[in-house]
């Protein structure tokens, strides 16, 4: 499934999409802003998922099973989290030009061995209190232009966890767990 808007790309609260196999599902908002319903769901089923906005992304819950891959870009603007990403054996990654805030309930989740990457290129990376970050048996890596302000963040087995402030501070105000990797701040 691929959808492509030159300007802005919404999805209502009642329009979920779903890829059921394992083909993928793409959403992309040329020039303008992605938003996604509050009640919306973006399932990519075995499939990978790729949501792409020229400006801002405002985003709720994502999801693929199996080894589907989950890549959020916001060319020119911020990406907001609502609710939670997830896959089971794939990898996340989400880029912000500006701010990347994961609201409380925006849990991400790369259960399996993939690999999870949260990045607000030249803004700040902002992880709400109850929000946690899993990144499964496999590595996790934090990058913040200016400030990381930090809450749960897990890996099991030897997934490593990376944080980085490229010109600003990171505050760490919860858990940060790996069972056998490193971490590095």
């Amino acid at each position: 499934i691929s959808v492509t808007a030159d300007t802005d790309l919404t999805l209502a609260d009642a329009a979920n999409g779903t890829a059921a196999g394992a083909g993928d599902l793409s959403l992309k908002a040329t020039q303008g802003q992605l938003t996604q319903g509050a009640l919306a769901v973006i399932n990519g089923g075995t499939g990978s998922v790729s949501l792409s906005a020229g400006t801002d992304a405002v985003l709720n819950r994502i999801q693929t099973v199996g080894n589907g891959n989950i890549d959020v870009v916001a060319l020119t603007g911020r990406v907001d989290l609502n609710k939670e990403v997830s896959t089971a054996d794939g990898n996340i990654s989400v880029t912000a030009n500006t701010n990347l805030t994961l609201a409380d309930a925006a849990n991400v989740t790369a259960a399996g061995a993939g690999d999870l990457s949260l990045e607000a290129t030249q803004g700040q990376l902002t992880q709400g209190a109850l929000a946690v970050i899993n990144g499964g048996t496999g590595s996790v890596s934090l990058s913040a232009g200016t400030d990381a302000v930090l809450n749960r963040i897990l890996t099991d087995g030897t997934g490593d966890i990376d944080v980085v402030a490229l010109t600003g501070r990171v505050d760490l105000n919860n858990e940060l767990s790996t069972a056998d990797g490193d971490i590095n701040v």
